[in-house]
């Protein structure tokens, strides 16, 4: 492994900076890439890999591979050998970070005609025709306030089903 000479150098700097970034993301969640649709929220889609981070890391996995073989067998296929390391590389850290963007995936809040239909247990009769009941919502169970609509009377434990929505009051039946 020679590292004094061109492709050297710049893995040595690709690989500090990836490391740095690196211990950065780990320490305080900092990430150093752009968001180039500029609406301030960080998504992911398939434009992140030809990123500046994206670029980095094929750049990384190209000299990485050109250093590691040296200069004696810097030839045609040497080269297409390192730009497919290159987008391997970036490749994988593609799915990584796709991948980690799942596990943070905020569920948008289930509300209105979303739950209709959905079953509920009654958790509390408040008054007259006004319980609560408790729902599954966004994967968590959730007590919600809710109006029989035929004007039954429901005990708690009673299974029931929410079967209207309108202006953030809910009705059970």
């Amino acid at each position: 492994m020679d590292i004094n000479n061109f492709w050297g150098w710049l893995f040595i700097i690709s690989a500090a900076i990836v490391v740095i970034q690196l211990i950065m993301s780990i320490v305080n969640g900092t990430d150093l890439d752009i968001d180039l649709d500029g609406d301030g929220v960080g998504d992911f889609d398939l434009g992140t890999i030809v990123s500046p981070k994206g670029v980095l890391h094929f750049i990384f996995g190209g000299s990485g591979y050109l250093t590691l073989i040296g200069p004696d067998k810097w030839n045609v296929w040497g080269y297409v050998v390192a730009v497919l390391i290159g987008v391997f590389v970036a490749g994988i850290m593609f799915l990584v970070y796709w991948g980690m963007s799942k596990l943070a995936d905020e569920k948008k809040q289930e509300v209105g005609e979303e739950l209709v239909g959905r079953a509920g247990t009654v958790y509390l009769h408040v008054s007259d025709n006004i319980y609560e009941i408790t729902i599954v919502r966004n994967g968590r169970q959730e007590n919600i306030s809710a109006l029989s609509k035929s004007g039954k009377e429901y005990k708690t434990g009673d299974v029931v089903k929410i079967v209207e929505a309108s202006d953030s009051i809910y009705y059970i039946d």
